[in-house]
């Protein structure tokens, strides 16, 4: 049984980044993209990092999304260009979570190891998703986290994070902050409508 599984930096998902539908284990990781429209749930402008095995970049280029895969060696090169190593060793570092949080389910998710009986077939595809959503109550992943600076009341998860606003070491909220991320015509677009409903901040 397989299934696709995302998430967002700090190792957070949602039902966007877990889709609904499962398949047998056979499948191609590109077919399933496309067939649960994964890609569709990401945001314009965003990147999304994925293994060597996920040939995904004009499927991402068709809605606006950058693709970061790691670089294989062509037929007969002996070994990547420096440029190349350098991006592969940039995305392995920041893929670490998503390995973290598919790890983290299956070692949970002892259910799985054994036979799963007819009668309960209907129930795992369900009793899989609440295993990837626990990961949610895990510490926020923070890449070059200091953990000398302790907080009496110790680290946020996840989803306070994600959804109830709580502050972590080294995680800022960018959403308001659109010289960072947009693109020129999304930030003319934000001043227009900033312009419009002033009554409101740039995050709503």
């Amino acid at each position: 049984m397989k299934r696709l599984a995302g998430c967002n930096p700090i190792g957070c998902m949602s039902d966007g980044s877990v889709p609904d539908k499962v398949y047998g284990g056979s499948i191609w990781d590109v077919m399933a993209t496309e067939d649960t429209k994964t890609v569709l749930t990401v945001p314009y402008g965003s990147r999304v990092q994925v293994d060597k095995g996920g040939l995904i970049i004009n499927m991402c280029a068709r809605v606006g999304v950058g693709c970061a895969r790691p670089v294989k060696k062509q037929r007969n090169q002996t070994q990547t260009s420096e440029a190349d190593t350098a991006e592969t060793q940039i995305i392995g570092n920041t893929r670490i979570i998503i390995e973290q949080c598919n790890g983290g389910a299956k070692q949970q998710g002892r259910y799985f190891d054994g036979v799963i009986p007819l009668t309960q077939l209907g129930l795992a595809p369900s009793i899989m998703l609440v295993y990837f959503f626990m990961q949610n109550f895990k510490p926020a992943y923070i890449h070059g986290y200091n953990h000398d600076k302790k907080s009496e009341l110790g680290r946020p998860r996840r989803g306070e994070v994600r959804w109830f606003g709580a502050s972590e070491q080294g995680c800022l909220d960018v959403r308001g902050q659109v010289e960072k991320w947009g693109t020129e015509n999304e930030i003319r677009r934000f001043a227009e409508l900033l312009s419009k409903h002033n009554n409101k901040s740039a995050i709503k």
